[in-house]
């Protein structure tokens, strides 16, 4: 797997703050209850936002909601039966042909601010030293103020899956979004996972993605590496379970009454035990 020195500014992907909290950092996933399911089998989805995937702090509330969708072969459909509880959005489904599923959310834009005294803490964790360069430059009296938006995906097989690369390589079309160039859903430990980050549907180069495993707390566990000239970066996954990788894109904002903008992904998979290497042990 690879790994990064900047790996404890991890927080540099995850931002959802209160005005009156400290800075807190949290990812917004969708993750399914099976990764693997037969035909005409009823699947639920829950998408909460935490500090240690895939434990739900926060739930997202409908309204939220910009699309959320199921793509399975040449079909598409809108998740609309969803239930609301207290850490999670439940999503549910029934998946009625064989292949690999494709599911993703987007979030509507929200814009919180800063106060002045918390800016230096997140500057921390951001990591950027080009934000950092433009809030020093900023005549008084500054604000931080931010819109960002979360776009959360996954991935489900359905009985044998499919050998249609297009079913996990093919962008559902999110404004920043994460595309497995290898299956998904087969990934065991060892393998390489390679994948590929799109903004706008054009490769994003250099853009720090991070991996966390399942139960593990953000800011001591992420492994970050950056995406090389054609937005593609290949990990190696130490530990069979769920993983999230997860990234965010902070710009100076182009809009009105906010300085930033930022854009949030993510991608829950399972990795599987490597059989063959368990033998040999």
């Amino acid at each position: 797997m690879k790994k990064s020195h900047h790996g404890h500014l991890c927080a540099a992907f995850l931002l959802s703050v209160t005005l009156s909290a400290t800075v807190l950092a949290h990812d917004t996933w969708l993750i399914p209850k099976q990764f693997s399911v037969k035909k005409d089998t009823a699947l639920m989805l829950d998408m909460s936002s935490g500090m240690a995937f895939p434990d739900p702090f926060t739930a997202i509330k409908p309204e939220r909601i910009v699309q959320a969708k199921l793509r399975l072969g040449e079909q598409q459909e809108d998740l609309s039966n969803t239930v609301s509880g207290k850490k999670t959005l439940r999503f549910n489904t029934r998946l009625t042909a064989s292949g690999i599923a494709a599911f993703w959310v987007e979030l509507k834009p929200k814009t919180i601010e800063l106060s002045f005294d918390k800016v230096a803490t997140y500057l921390h964790e951001l990591g950027s030293d080009e934000a950092k360069a433009e809030w020093d430059k900023m005549p008084e009296p500054k604000r931080w103020r931010e819109t960002y938006s979360k776009h959360a995906k996954t991935f489900v097989k359905v009985d044998n899956g499919t050998t249609d690369a297009t079913a996990w390589s093919k962008p559902v079309g999110l404004l920043l979004e994460i595309v497995p160039e290898t299956n998904p859903t087969a990934v065991k430990v060892g393998d390489d996972f390679t994948v590929q980050v799109l903004k706008h549907g054009q490769p994003l180069p250099h853009f720090a993605v991070g991996i966390a495993h399942e139960g593990e707390h953000k800011h001591h566990h992420d492994a970050i590496s950056k995406t090389d000239e054609l937005g593609k970066v290949t990990f190696h996954f130490q530990h069979a379970g769920r993983w999230l990788l997860h990234g965010i894109d902070l710009q100076k904002s182009t809009q009105a009454n906010t300085e930033w903008e930022s854009h949030f992904t993510t991608l829950s998979i399972q990795v599987k035990p490597n059989a063959s290497a368990s033998k040999k042990n």
